[in-house]
């Protein structure tokens, strides 16, 4: 069974400290070192794939820089991300019916948390491991939590 990670990052390979970092000042695209480092062993304790479900996917150059290994860090597989279905509405309202949309179009049986620190999943909520923008973003003991769930 394919393991999969519904990945967003404002808020879960950054968080706000970053952006107020001085050597981060003049730059649009952050990764906290310590949230990458803490999605690889998630990765690499679980084998899971990642899907893209953060805005991110919509802009080229950030896009770009999250998927490629030497900027970001992520040693991951990417193997999509979900559709944009809404782009006339608050991006916001939508990420749980865009992750719905992407599995109901994936056609092999997958087991799979959402990273994320919105809550909006709609009936999708009880796969949400939720991180904190304000806080640390994905810290140790939520990729513990997000570990537990994809290998049990």
């Amino acid at each position: 069974m394919t393991k999969i990670i519904f990945l967003d990052v404002d808020g879960v390979l950054n968080y706000v400290d970053c952006w107020n970092d001085p050597a981060n000042a003049d730059k649009s695209i952050v990764f906290g070192k310590e949230c990458v480092k803490q999605l690889n062993r998630i990765i690499k304790e679980t084998g899971a794939k990642l899907v893209v479900s953060s805005n991110w996917r919509l802009y080229k150059d950030h896009y770009d820089a999250l998927i490629d290994k030497n900027i970001s860090g992520i040693e991951g597989e990417f193997i999509g991300e979900t559709p944009d279905l809404l782009p006339d509405i608050s991006r916001e309202t939508s990420r749980g019916l865009e992750i719905k949309e992407w599995l109901d179009e994936y056609d092999e049986d997958c087991k799979y948390i959402i990273l994320d620190d919105v809550d909006d999943m709609d009936d999708l909520i009880g796969q949400l491991v939720q991180t904190d923008f304000e806080g640390k973003g994905l810290t140790k003991e939520i990729a513990d939590t997000a570990i537990s769930i994809l290998n049990s």
